[in-house]
């Protein structure tokens, strides 16, 4: 690290927090003397063990960190030592002590091997010998192999040394690059942004993914998840319990320890199966940190921001986010508290975003705890990342920083406290941003590149090559990760990235020698013609389709289509967003039916534990049902989806939907289904499957301002012509154009047309959206007043999402069973 008062101040608080803990473990301070801690009754006296935290103590015992700070009197609840005893309450029987820790022995043979202790802590013993510290390794290392410190502590390939090593074979360390993208938390609550994430991830190289745990406004968030995952519960706002199967929000008592609550704006949809479904899939997971930007803990202790000094108030950048003020312990503190609880939720890696100071606002207004100097912003940055580093040894996950791509170009820290030799003794990755668009000046000392949009592969590789010297110079077991562009350019020409300029952008990072690259894209919009695909797995078998207890009163979604076709609008679902509502309906154990079926209570076919679902489309376009020039079904139109996913899941997704048919064939060039005189053959067909084929009227009239006798007779010649084209079908379902009902809806109902000598009648009546419905068992359930769900992502994801996380409110079959 450059700057002699920031080692020295680092060095000091190394000192003082080390001769802090032995002072309180060999001599004690009041009560803590190991001498003087005695059983009493409800009380027994723990002895540390290696490996052991308060947390781990306290959730062993049934107890709470706060209570074993205030009976053992312990000022840092992160100081305890091996052999230090702690008085611990318990209720009857006290549990059985804890195993003890696995012996290590030096028996680990190496040879080959060029490198310094660090670098061989790194490779061989990190991670794969629980129980051993760095600082532990370096000392035995050279009591194990005395040659060393001959060499100059330095393994030497030409001869043998010895490691540690524990009884049992600990997993191999992952050697494939890490090929990643950013999931932003919207993602990971959006139902097509969520499969198109989990999709690349599946079928591409990708093998690695970056999740929002504190976002960019200070949000934290996850899932409270019961034994049954099916039946998950949200807990808003902070992450919680399923670390290790413990039964507690873990992350309350960093929140109550600092006396502010976080306000839980936030929320996820089944957060922990998400995690399982990466960890079953290999995925690298890394949790993304916002650090020192953080407009909620500034909202709630306006005490930790940085400060206006014209009003002393918090200062704001341009876009009106509060900061943390980066010199605060308090701050340091609670963003390694969530670092540390990430890495126990199982995160391979944290990886902290904005861990500088601001720039895009008045900072010449912007006060801070200390004089903001070079020095001090080294100090302070060197200090947080080493505590960072301490707390997360024990959890074996690595720690990522995200740098200024310019970072790479300059060895200051720009007032942002960012330089790469500072926080290289700290870190396993960096990661620099090195999208082309950031580049707004060029690369340094390469006028030819000012254009730098135009020079995809130039920026990442002449960037990168700088960022991974540096590095190796001042901590060769640090690696380079570097951020790349997958999102359209806002500073140059404004162009969108072709997948061969994306892929540029990977050549370069790899060809200077980076451990991979992530794409980040905050649409999640991310270009798959740019990813190479994955490597055939081992086929696997799918995964079971969720059941449900029985529940009759429960709502039931009517979902509303139109056409389907491109682009994505209100009124039209395109293809892959059809398909892919399917695959969601299926995997949350939906079973499609016929509206009618609903409106008897004819569910009892639906098998038991399953939630049926309607499926309706109204208007009869041109894209729920089309022939291509040999006669084949298009496969993109909606008939042609269906018929796929049934045959492709013929024992779970039967051939059911309502098409609510607009019969204006007298309108010239507006036949039905908008394809010459192909429409009778099409309904036929979709009778023939199994579907419903029910009226939309003949010339889409708003019937609010209907006549009676234009109301009766589009629904009596509508009805009629309908049943003459289907010979034996009942058409016994309407939807009036624009959801538009009449004063009078026994119109609706039943009547007769008497310019046409027509009798109609029909037994329910849909609305064009609204809500779910009500369980046809329901007194309440009425079939001339069905409410719909739009077929569009913002209703889809509100009302698919409200079931995820309330199944039990949504109607399941009992399959017939009394």
């Amino acid at each position: 690290m450059t700057g002699g008062r920031g080692t020295g101040m680092a060095l000091w608080t190394w000192l003082t927090r080390t001769v802090s803990s032995l002072v309180q473990a060999i001599f004690g301070r009041r009560r803590t003397r190991t001498d003087e801690v005695k059983a009493s009754e409800g009380h027994i006296v723990y002895v540390v063990q290696p490996g052991d935290t308060l947390w781990g103590i306290a959730q062993r015992y049934g107890t709470t960190v706060e209570t074993l700070v205030e009976l053992n009197h312990i000022e840092d609840p992160s100081l305890i030592v091996v052999g230090q005893r702690l008085l611990i309450p318990v209720e009857g029987e006290p549990p059985p002590p804890p195993p003890p820790p696995e012996e290590i022995t030096w028996t680990r043979k190496l040879t080959g091997f060029y490198g310094n202790r660090w670098q061989a802590w790194e490779q061989f013993v990190k991670g794969q010998v629980p129980g051993i510290t760095w600082h532990e390794f370096k000392d035995q290392a050279l009591i194990y192999n005395p040659q060393l410190e001959a060499d100059g502590y330095i393994f030497r390939p030409e001869k043998e040394y010895l490691l540690p090593e524990i009884s049992h074979e600990p997993p191999s360390p992952p050697t494939a690059e890490v090929k990643g993208l950013y999931m932003t938390y919207w993602a990971t609550r959006s139902a097509k942004l969520r499969s198109h994430v989990l999709d690349l991830l599946e079928t591409t190289e990708l093998n690695a993914v970056v999740v929002d745990i504190k976002g960019d406004d200070g949000f934290l968030y996850d899932t409270f998840t019961q034994p049954d995952i099916s039946n998950a519960e949200l807990l808003v706002g902070t992450l919680a319990n399923q670390a290790a199967g413990h039964e507690r929000a873990d992350l309350d008592w960093i929140v109550e320890d600092r006396d502010f609550p976080i306000e839980r704006y936030a929320e996820v949809t089944n957060f922990t199966t998400l995690m399982d479904w990466l960890k079953r899939h290999g995925i690298y997971t890394i949790a993304r940190i916002v650090v020192f930007k953080d407009n909620r803990l500034v909202g709630q202790r306006p005490d930790l921001a940085v400060k206006d000094k014209r009003t002393g108030e918090p200062w704001r950048d341009y876009n009106g986010v509060g900061w943390a003020d980066p010199y605060l312990q308090e701050v340091w503190e609670y963003n390694v508290d969530i670092a540390v609880e990430a890495a126990r939720r199982g995160f391979d890696e944290i990886q902290y975003d904005y861990v500088r100071w601001p720039t895009d606002g008045p900072t010449e207004h912007a006060q801070y705890a200390q004089s903001n100097t070079v020095e001090n912003r080294a100090a302070a940055m060197d200090g947080f990342l080493a505590l960072t580093r301490s707390r997360l040894e024990e959890t074996g996950a690595k720690l990522a920083v995200d740098f200024f791509g310019y970072t790479c170009w300059r060895n200051y820290d720009t007032v942002i406290g960012q330089v790469i030799e500072g926080v290289a003794p700290h870190i396993d990755v960096l990661c620099p941003m090195l999208y082309p668009s950031t580049f707004g000046a060029g690369l340094p000392g390469y006028p030819q590149y000012n254009n730098a949009i135009a020079f995809p592969y130039e920026v990442v590789y002449l960037s990168s090559v700088r960022a991974v010297r540096r590095l190796e110079a001042a901590n060769p077991a640090a690696t380079v990760r570097p951020w790349i562009q997958d999102f359209p350019d806002y500073a140059f020409d404004k162009r969108t990235y072709t997948p061969e300029e994306i892929r540029e952008q990977m050549r370069g990072a790899v060809e200077a020698g980076c451990s991979g690259w992530m794409l980040w894209d905050p649409r999640v919009r991310y270009t798959r013609q740019a990813l190479l695909p994955a490597e055939e797995p081992p086929p696997s078998p799918p995964p079971p389709i969720p059941t449900y207890p029985p529940n009759k009163m429960g709502q039931i979604v009517v979902l509303s289509y139109h056409n389907i076709g491109e682009p994505e609008g209100r009124w039209q679902r395109t293809p892959d967003n059809f398909r892919a509502d399917l695959e969601y309906l299926l995997s949350q154990g939906y079973y499609p039916v016929n509206l009618i079926d609903v409106v008897r209570r004819n569910l009892d076919h639906v098998p038991r534990g399953r939630r049926p679902i309607v499926l309706t489309f109204d208007d009869s376009s041109a894209g729920q049902f089309r022939y291509l020039d040999d006669g084949s079904i298009d496969p993109d139109c909606a008939a042609g989806i269906l018929k796929a996913f049934h045959d492709a899941h013929p024992d779970d997704w039967p051939l059911r939907a309502t098409f609510f048919v607009l019969l204006n064939a007298d309108e010239p060039g507006t036949p039905l289904f908008r394809q010459g005189d192909t429409g009778p053959q099409k309904v036929r067909t979709l009778v023939e499957w199994g579907m419903e084929i029910g009226s939309h009227t003949i010339n889409h009239p708003n019937l609010s301002k209907a006549t009676p006798e234009q109301i009766r007779w589009e629904l009596a010649v509508s009805q009629n012509r309908i049943e003459a084209l289907i010979p034996g079908h009942q058409v016994r379902c309407f939807a009036p154009p624009y959801g538009a009902y009449p004063k009078d809806i026994s119109l609706l109902k039943e009547g007769y047309c008497e310019s046409e000598d027509l009798h109609y009648s029909y037994e329910a009546v849909v609305k064009v959206g609204g809500e779910p419905s009500l369980s046809p068992f329901s007194d309440s359930f009425d079939p001339y007043r069905l409410p719909r769900v739009q077929a569009f992502q913002d209703e889809l994801d509100k009302w698919l999402g409200y079931f995820e996380r309330y199944p039990r409110r949504y109607y399941v079959s009992d399959g017939g069973e009394r």
